[in-house]
């Protein structure tokens, strides 16, 4: 919250704590910007992609993620949806995020990129198909009732 204040940027951000799905899906609809930044605690941390990156691809919002490998793979590699930065640097952060901010025909197109990748690659069908094509005991198995 330091750095939001400090970098003039209260009147944009918000911070809400834990919401209901429907209302957290309500809010995160209206943002600009999609932040998922998290700082290299863990290995965890720096491997695994978070959902929250999902939810926003999905609604079409255009991602500032941590400059981590999949991340970054994901996000400017794969999809072109954002941008992403060293999370430790708070300037870097800025100028980022800012510089979405101020491109709305950029922010839209990496949008809808971000809804079109969601779409064709992550969505619950199309991870069902890849596990399925990657571990064939699933898809046997997809037949049986129980």
């Amino acid at each position: 919250k330091a750095l939001v204040e400090a970098g003039g940027m209260s009147s944009r951000v918000s911070f809400t704590g834990r919401l209901p799905t429907p209302e957290y899906l309500r809010q995160t609809a209206a943002i600009d910007v999609g932040l998922a930044l998290y700082f290299p605690t863990t290995k965890n941390q720096t491997t695994v992609v978070p959902l929250k990156l999902f939810d926003y691809m999905g609604l079409g919002i255009p991602i500032v993620g941590s400059d981590f490998a999949e991340l970054r793979r994901i996000i400017t590699n794969l999809c072109g949806c954002g941008a992403t930065t060293d999370p430790e640097d708070p300037e870097a952060l800025r100028r980022a995020v800012e510089a979405l901010l101020r491109d709305r025909a950029g922010r839209q197109e990496m949008g809808r990129r971000a809804r079109e990748c969601f779409q064709t690659r992550f969505c619950q069908e199309r991870q069902e198909e890849a596990l399925q094509r990657s571990h064939p005991v699933f898809a046997a198995g997809a037949d049986r009732q129980g």
